[in-house]
């Protein structure tokens, strides 16, 4: 009788465990959807706001080109030069394409600059330079999903690019963020505030 008892209290204390570890868990999967959605909101601002100064810069050289005070050739040389060197949040980088669309610049893969990039395909199948092209002629900017892999790596990862138009050159100035990295940085976020509120239960 007493072992009967024994292990109906053990089963007890296993599924209060069990029921604490699950509710720990949700706490820690909600807690970082909603750090996700903040966190992919405020990056996506951040890019948006990047590219807008990226488009600026063109611009300058565009008015410059339009003056007279430089050739065309000069003026877009420069404003792609500029763009190239340019980083942001560590490793995050502009690139340029033309309406065509070829690569005027890409300071992680040149070996595709001047070459036609219609055909560049993600993993999904989507013609991805040609959707940033349509956006911009639709729209003039806005964001597009896709796959592109990360500096230093050959694997393709999942990306929120922001696309503009600078219309006098018939170029789009774009970058992107990692949607990977940010849910990493969710994840990581959400568990910290977990185990701070555990924490602060604990002792409270």
């Amino acid at each position: 009788m007493k072992a009967v008892r024994a292990m109906s209290i053990q089963a007890r204390i296993w599924a209060i465990v069990a029921l604490i570890a699950l509710g720990m868990a949700t706490i820690i999967l909600v807690g970082a959807l909603t750090v996700r959605d903040r966190m992919m909101t405020e990056r996506e601002n951040a890019t948006r706001q990047v590219v807008e100064v990226g488009v600026q810069i063109v611009d300058s050289y565009v008015a410059q080109a339009a003056s007279g005070e430089l050739t065309l050739e000069q003026a877009q040389s420069f404003a792609a030069a500029k763009l190239r060197d340019l980083r942001y949040s560590g490793e995050e980088y502009f690139w340029i394409n033309d309406e065509g669309p070829v690569m005027v610049m890409h300071p992680i893969k040149p070996e595709l600059e001047g070459t036609d990039v219609s055909g560049t395909l993600d993993t999904h199948g989507t013609a991805i330079f040609v959707e940033f092209v349509a956006l911009v002629q639709e729209q003039g900017a806005g964001f597009v999903s896709s796959t592109w892999p990360k500096p230093g790596s050959e694997e393709s990862a999942p990306k929120v690019s922001y696309v503009a138009g600078v219309p006098e050159w018939g170029w789009v100035v774009g970058s992107g963020i990692s949607v990977d990295d940010v849910e990493a940085a969710a994840r990581t976020e959400a568990l910290a505030e977990t185990s701070r509120r555990l924490s602060a239960a604990v002792t409270s």
